[in-house]
């Protein structure tokens, strides 16, 4: 069985760290892409 890493990110910080963790355990990643727009501190 192989790992799937999937991730969320609003500044795209989070998608850094999930990239890198897919290439270091070798799988597949998936970004959850979010439809609403959020702008703002509280977004």
């Amino acid at each position: 069985m192989k790992p799937l890493v999937v991730f969320y990110s609003r500044t795209g910080t989070t998608k850094k760290v999930g990239e890198a963790l897919a290439d270091l355990l070798q799988c597949d990643s998936e970004e959850l892409i979010d439809t609403k727009k959020r702008a703002g501190p509280l977004g």
